[in-house]
């Protein structure tokens, strides 16, 4: 019965499409007309009047093809295709690091880092840099200060409560969550104890006529450490941790301030210490080891080390007395700086130099915040002798006197150069005047000072001896919105 229905209801259906007309094709005139009629009723409501057609043909989305995925930095491991690499190799390490500095924007061409030590990697001038080249710049990005601990996935939200509850950001705060930072990458190495394993599968051997069975042998089996793939781990794996058990605080001053900052670090690291080794030992066929990770002892370690490896804003480069900073938008307060940590000597190194009189030679290059050029770098580093390929670049901390040697080298390269032409555009470099632009207007010939005409609305001039200026680079003649001269 419903079959024959729904036959009839087919049958009407064809019947009636069949007696329908077909559609009537517009002449000329009536075409004209249509056109003439579409174009009042555009005149009437605009340019953007659909007819009926123009609707439909509104509804069809065009079909986009799906945008390719930014393939990930060559600095990333993937742990299913990645090298079998232990994080703690140092070779591996250091190239690992360069591609992550590569990735932020720093110009390796003129250094290389290399293994110096069983924990401890070196710069080295990779060909031959003359004396005041820029061997390096460190953009603010890279910096591992207080922002990049707040904006932490792990414990980044913890830390900005805890900021927000003491209303006052201090230093020793911001020391405090750079080293928790240190710390929740460290625990991600998902350390574990050494399983077990037994050599014969489970299955006791039987001795000759199966009188008496055999003891099962056992071997200790590495699990080897995860590499984490987050924005600073790179950096944070390079660094010279202390070994495993040393635990302990030198300084009897800060031994009670590192000891109860440790213990809060380890609670807000503890989580991401169990993720990490749960992690490890799953799938693996094998009961879940427990984690051969002490968070307080890697809190502890975190700690001691961001003390003594964290930089203050330093001063201008050739301007000990300068206004400290750093050189882009970071906050202005401590942090973790690539790769001057690494041209920093360690205090026992420079206590050794001190102890043999050889401190005045340990030096070769010069840190500080940039004058000229990319002045949104946070840090810059000028070779301050003629280094040969292969020189281990080593540098005092920012905004330290220069040693003799340095003096003297500056001397000897102002005193080749030839002195500044009328109408040179020079920078004055010392006094009062420091930083000032102006116009050599002549030279006096009595005592071969340099009459310039200093840049602002008064137009003053100044008698300054050849030493005291520098030609202006181009890209210092500069001016931002407040109408004064970028340094």
């Amino acid at each position: 019965m419903q079959l024959a229905i729904c036959t009839l209801a087919i049958n009407g259906l064809l019947q009636s499409y069949i007696r329908a007309p077909p559609p009537r094709m517009m002449g000329a005139a009536q075409q004209r007309e249509e056109a003439e009629r579409k174009e009042r009723l555009q005149q009437l409501f605009g340019k953007d009047f659909k007819d009926d057609v123009a609707k439909e043909l509104a509804r069809v989305k065009g079909v986009r093809q799906p945008e390719a995925p930014e393939a990930p930095p060559d600095w990333m491991v993937d742990p299913r295709e990645g090298p079998k690499l232990d994080a703690s190799d140092l070779e591996f390490g250091a190239k690992r690091m360069t591609l992550w500095l590569e990735d932020g924007g720093v110009n390796m061409e003129k250094i290389l880092l290399v293994q110096a030590g069983e924990r401890r990697l070196a710069v080295v001038t990779s060909r031959d840099v003359a004396a005041g080249e820029t061997l390096f710049e460190v953009p603010d990005s890279l910096l591992l200060s207080a922002d990049a601990a707040f904006a932490h996935p792990d414990v980044g939200r913890a830390l900005r409560d805890m900021a927000a509850k003491q209303r006052v950001t201090t230093a020793g705060f911001e020391t405090f969550a750079i080293a928790t930072v240190l710390a929740v990458e460290r625990v991600r190495r998902a350390a574990v104890k050494g399983v077990l394993k037994r050599q014969d599968d489970g299955i006791l051997g039987v001795a000759t006529g199966g009188a008496s069975s055999v003891l099962p042998k056992w071997e200790v089996k590495d699990r080897g450490s995860a590499i984490s793939n987050n924005a600073f781990n790179p950096f944070i794996a390079s660094l010279e941790w202390p070994e495993e058990d040393e635990c302990l605080v030198d300084s009897n001053e800060k031994a009670e301030a590192v000891r109860q900052g440790s213990q809060l670090i380890a609670k807000l690291i503890e989580p991401t210490s169990r993720t990490a080794w749960m992690k490890a030992t799953q799938r693996q066929g094998l009961a879940q080891a427990t984690s051969d990770e002490d968070c307080e002892c890697t809190a502890m370690q975190a700690l001691v080390l961001t003390m003594s490896t964290q930089l203050d804003p330093p001063p201008p480069l050739g301007q000990p007395n300068g206004m400290l900073g750093w050189g882009g938008k970071a906050r202005e307060g401590p942090a973790l700086c690539p790769l001057a940590n690494l041209v920093i000597p360690p205090a026992d190194v420079t206590e050794e130099a001190t102890k043999a009189g050889t401190l005045d030679g340990l030096y070769n290059a010069q840190l500080g915040r940039p004058t000229t050029g990319s002045v949104d770098s946070a840090i810059r580093c000028v070779a301050a002798l003629p280094l040969p390929a292969g020189t281990v670049i080593l540098s005092d901390v920012p905004g330290a006197t220069p040693t003799p040697a340095m003096v003297e080298v500056a001397a000897a390269a102002r005193s080749s150069a030839a002195l500044p032409a009328p109408g040179d555009r020079v920078r004055v470099m010392q006094g009062e005047l420091d930083g000032k632009f102006g116009v050599v207007i002549t030279l006096r010939p009595a005592d071969k000072k340099l009459i310039v005409r200093l840049d602002g609305a008064e137009k003053k001039l100044a008698v300054l001896p050849p030493r005291a200026v520098e030609v202006a680079a181009a890209e210092q003649i500069k001016f931002d919105g407040k109408r004064r001269n970028v340094m």
